[in-house]
């Protein structure tokens, strides 16, 4: 299966930067790829329990409609340690489905891609 990674770096400070690879992470895996969803910077806070439900933008579908169609598919959402803890979000707030990992891990993931999407 074709792995595609998409790294997201935003959320609130931007929806439209959210949304739009969320948007891509459920269509890929629809048609049969295998996406991985990479939450850095302002994005981690996506995996925070609640959160997505404040985001939106009326022309978009509601972001935490995506995230969990995106989790109820099978994808995996990794989410950058060092990001959690500059924002103070600790990991008994996130989201069932979510992995807490390190850079190091990311760059593997990235490694193994065929493509990568940054937003």
């Amino acid at each position: 299966m074709e792995k595609i990674v998409i790294i997201i770096n935003h959320a609130a400070d931007d929806p439209e930067q959210c949304i739009h690879p969320l948007m891509m992470a459920v269509n890929a895996s629809s048609a049969g790829l295998h996406p991985v969803i990479l939450l850095q910077s302002h994005a981690v806070a996506l995996a925070k329990r609640g959160f997505a439900s404040t985001i939106g933008d009326p022309e978009f579908p509601p972001v935490d409609a995506l995230v969990e169609s995106y989790l109820t598919s099978g994808g995996r959402i990794l989410v950058s340690g060092p990001s959690l803890k500059k924002r103070n979000i600790m990991s008994e707030e996130l989201i069932e489905g979510v992995t807490v990992t390190s850079p190091g891990a990311m760059v593997r993931e990235i490694q193994d891609a065929k493509h990568v999407l940054t937003y």
